[in-house]
């Protein structure tokens, strides 16, 4: 089970492939409520964007999903909006984009790098997901979550 009472909880899940990878985000996001925060951290071509095209799937949102590395952010409609961030050349700038009328809006937030932008998220609502790829085997990927 993701939530407990919106209780701090970590469950590590295990990916084989971009559609295990996409399963899981979908799973989650039919989960999600109205003002929650995805933070998605991991190196390079751990599955950040994978992720997020298998939770705008389980938002009902059937359009082509791709990182915003350029615009920043880019909005989706689906049964909850998603607003899809990519602050990968953000870094310490965060506050100055103006982004914190999504991060306390009514629909759900994914970030794509989400470290760069804890200094100016809610503590409630933010939930980690933690991706890493093993280099020894190309498509596993660890999924780890942790609701704080």
């Amino acid at each position: 089970m993701l939530y407990k009472n919106r209780l701090e909880i970590m469950h590590i899940y295990k990916s084989y492939s971009a559609q295990d990878t996409m399963d899981i985000a979908q799973a989650m996001a039919k989960q999600a409520t109205r003002g929650d925060i995805f933070l998605l951290n991991g190196t390079m071509g751990a599955g950040k964007t994978v992720f997020a095209k298998g939770f705008a799937l389980g938002l009902g949102i059937s359009c082509t999903i791709t990182s915003p590395t350029f615009t920043l952010l880019n909005i989706y409609e689906g049964t909850l909006p998603m607003y899809h961030f990519d602050l990968y050349r953000c870094q310490e700038q965060v506050s100055d984009q103006g982004f914190e009328e999504y991060f306390f809006g009514t629909g759900i937030c994914l970030i794509e790098w989400g470290e760069y932008a804890k200094n100016i998220l809610p503590h409630h609502n933010t939930i980690t997901i933690q991706t890493s790829n093993n280099p020894k085997q190309e498509n596993f990927r660890t999924i780890e979550v942790i609701n704080k």
